[in-house]
This record gives C-alpha cells, structure tokens and sequence, in this order.
C-alpha cells in the first residue's frame, strides 16, 4: 500500500487526522433544516459539504466522499476507508441554518426578502442554488411579457398570481398553505410554463412526483431539498390519501423512507403545482383541503399558433432573469398581503370544482372504474365492481356507507341518497328480467341499461 506519511505513524494508520482533514477542507457538516428539528433526526439524513463553485452546501454522497479518501491514500483498503468515514459521520459539526431567506443564485447570495446581495461565502449556510443570474437592473423582456400575456389570455391577475408562485417557489419558506392545480384541456401553454419555470429553477430544484403518489412509502424523501413539485397532466383517478399532501403544503414535518435506510423527519419547503385537463376525484372534502386548494384556468389555445421555439427565445432574450425580477416582486406582494391575487376566474373555477368533490359521485365513479374495495371483505382483492344496475339497490346503499366509514364521510341516508342518486342520473327502480327480477336496482334514466324498468 501506497502511505502518505502524513497519516500514519509507523504501521499505525492515523483516521482520525484523515477525517478531520476531509472535514475541514470540505466543510462537511450536517444541517439542521428547522429549528425544531432534534439532533437525533439529523443523524439519519446525509453529510453535506460546501460547493465553493455554486456557494452552497450540497449533500455529500457516500461515492464522493469515498474518492475524496482515496485521493489522498490511493491504495486504502476498504476497512480503512470505513473507518474514516464513520469518525467523519460521528464527528460532523451541527450547523443551523440562521437566514433561511437566502438563496444562491448564478452571481451572488441573494435574501430573497428584501433583495440584498452578498458573496458567495462557507459561513452563509445555503442549500439552494438557482442557475439564473440575478440583475435588479434587468426588468423588460417583451417576448416574455408576450408569452405571459398569451397563456393567461390576458388577465393581468392571473398573470400576477403565477409571478407570486414563482417568487414564492424562490422563498426557501413555507407561509402560505395552498398548492395550485392548473386546468385545461390541449395545448394551452401549461407545459411550456412549467419548462419555464425549471429553466429558472434549475432541474434539480424541480421534483415531478404524481399527486397519487404522495402517500407513496418512498416517493417523499426527494422532497426535502426541491423548491416545487410539478405534477404534469395527472390522473382523473380518485386522490384517496391526501395527509402528506396537506402537511406538505403547510410545512408540517413528514416522515420519509428511503430503501435501505433507517426512515427519518423532514421539514419540507417546497410548494406544489399540477395541471389536469378534468379535476381529479378528491375524496378529502374537509375544510382544511378545500382551504389549501387553488385551481387556475388556462384557457389558450396554441394548437394553430404555437411557437415551438418560444422557450429558447425567451431564455436567448434574457428573460431568465427578469422572469426572477417578476417573481421577486410577486414575492413582496406576496409577503405583504399574505395571500395569492384572486381574481374572479380564479376564484370561480376554484368553487365549481370544489363542488365537484361529491362524495357520492366520487363513490359511483370510483364503482365504474373497479376502483372501490369493501373496507373489511377477506375477498377484497378479489372484489370486482360489476354495473351498477346488476347490484341491488340496498345492497349498493351498504356499500355506500361502507365507502364511507373507509373514508370518514358523513353517509346520507337512505330518503336523502335516492334523491341525490336520481340528482346523479340514477333511479331506483325494479327489474323484471335476469337474476334480479322482481327486486329494486339504480339505472340510469336514460335508456342504456339493459335492466331499465316496464
């Protein structure tokens, strides 16, 4: 084995002055991500050390710092090389994030607050970067303005709201509850909005986990460090867990899993935007949803004019940064308001599909998709949902208020559910032909059911 002196004293390796070397030179440390969080929980998430090229701390993966070992000990056996990672991973300082308003950008530290600038510095604790040079100075970008313009059809509220999200996916902060969902069908500009916003962004700041994925058992640990998650065209499938989503919206910890790991809390700061061209069926009507939710209408239609290149040209123009300009202003509006600008469309489109989260609608859809299990059936898995006019009527009732048990919603009862069903184009009626002759079952009034009644 090749031995640099420096670490050994005869046949004695010396790994503790390894290890200190490494932390010093690299500034590794751990981060306490929230001034609640306990130190125990920060043992469980990774090192980190200082980028002196983006001026901030990054996580440190086992790899890099495995090549950082035996860079200066070429030969070092594997014990040796755990050895010194594991007095690393004891004796790393604590270090407590003091501005969590400050975020680095291309050129400087920048406090997203009040837009100061200071240099790129190991002893300001930052975790974020964002690849896009900040120019108070650099405010016009016509080709942008025409973009913004175009995709919110000319609502300057709507245009106002998607600058205060973006400045608020800037703020490393969570102090409003609310997470967005953009509707329209086609090519309304959506997509290129979000390319948009992970230009500005960076890619690594962007997470893409569905919205049926967060109550996944390891889809949220890549939230701990993103700025937003977008969720492009999600599913019309009913939303049945909605608890992280709600927490993660309101900043509260969550408890994440990694495969391999030992499963530990997170203080998430990132915020959330989907788009859909139909509202997904969202089981969760409670107060504390319908508070956080926001639905934006894009109406555009680019399917006949539609510039492919406008990304590059806007990005060409320099409007990177003055789309962080905007956003920054949208921050203040923001911070001073301590609500989004709604506008009548916005809060119109919001309540109309607020409304659509009918949990007896969602109970007969979530039936047509084969979508629904009885909550205590040994069968379950084996369950299938045939049509509903081949179910009878009290029987499909109890499957209802087993819905809802499994789901904590208030059950109709039976007077108050025949008359939201014929609401839903259902009608009890009795069948005079099949298995089910002479008892009552729910079709449809129009007349497409096989078992309509004489």
């Amino acid at each position: 084995m090749f031995r640099n002196g420096k670490y050994f004293n005869g046949r004695t390796f010396l790994h503790q002055q390894l290890g200190d070397d490494l932390i010093n030179e690299l500034k590794i440390c751990r981060i306490r991500q929230n001034k609640y969080e306990e130190d125990g929980n920060i043992f469980n998430r990774d090192l980190m050390f200082y980028s002196e090229e983006y001026g901030v701390y990054k996580t440190l993966p086992s790899k890099k710092l495995n090549a950082e070992i035996r860079r200066r000990i070429k030969n070092i056996s594997n014990n040796r090389q755990r050895e010194v990672r594991l007095y690393i991973e004891d004796m790393a300082e604590i270090k407590d994030i003091k501005f969590e308003n400050y975020i680095a950008t291309k050129n400087v530290i920048l406090d997203v607050f009040n837009r100061a600038t200071f240099r790129y510095s190991p002893d300001i604790i930052c975790t974020r970067y964002i690849p896009t040079e900040y120019n108070r100075l650099q405010s016009e970008c016509s080709i942008l303005d025409k973009f913004m313009n175009t995709i919110t059809c000319g609502n300057k509220d709507i245009e106002n709201l998607l600058y205060e999200f973006i400045g608020y996916c800037l703020s490393p902060t969570i102090f409003i509850h609310q997470f967005f969902i953009i509707i329209g069908e086609g090519s309304n500009g959506k997509s290129t909005f979000f390319k948009l916003l992970t230009e500005l962004l960076g890619h690594w700041n962007v997470g893409n986990t569905p919205l049926n994925k967060y109550g996944g058992r390891f889809e949220l640990a890549g939230m701990e460090y993103i700025a937003v998650n977008i969720g492009d065209d999600i599913s019309d499938k009913a939303l049945l867990e909605t608890d992280n989503l709600k927490k993660l919206v309101s900043g509260d910890p969550v408890k994440v899993e990694q495969k391999g790991k030992q499963g530990y809390v997170i203080y998430p700061t990132c915020k959330h935007i989907f788009s859909a061209n139909t509202m997904p069926r969202v089981v969760d009507t409670s107060g504390g949803m319908k508070r956080r939710f926001v639905a934006i209408p894009f109406n555009a239609d680019f399917k006949k004019n539609g510039d492919p290149e406008i990304l590059n040209k806007i990005i060409e123009a320099g409007g990177l940064t003055v789309l962080m300009n905007r956003a920054l202003e949208g921050l203040q509006r923001l911070r001073s308001a301590y609500q989004f600008t709604m506008c009548d469309e916005v809060l119109l489109t919001t309540e109309e599909h607020l409304k659509e989260m009918n949990p007896l609608a969602i109970f007969n859809d979530m039936w047509l998709n084969n979508e629904f299990e009885p909550y205590e059936s040994p069968t379950a898995k084996e369950f299938v949902c045939v049509p509903i006019n081949e179910v009878v009527a009290n029987q499909y009732y109890k499957f209802y208020k087993d819905f809802c048990k499994q789901y904590g919603f208030e059950a109709l009862g039976i007077t108050r559910f025949n008359r939201e069903m014929k609401r839903l184009g259902y009608e009890k009626t009795r069948c005079w032909n099949g298995n089910l002759r002479g008892k009552y079952v729910y079709a449809l009034m129009l007349k497409e059911c096989a078992n309509s009644s004489k």
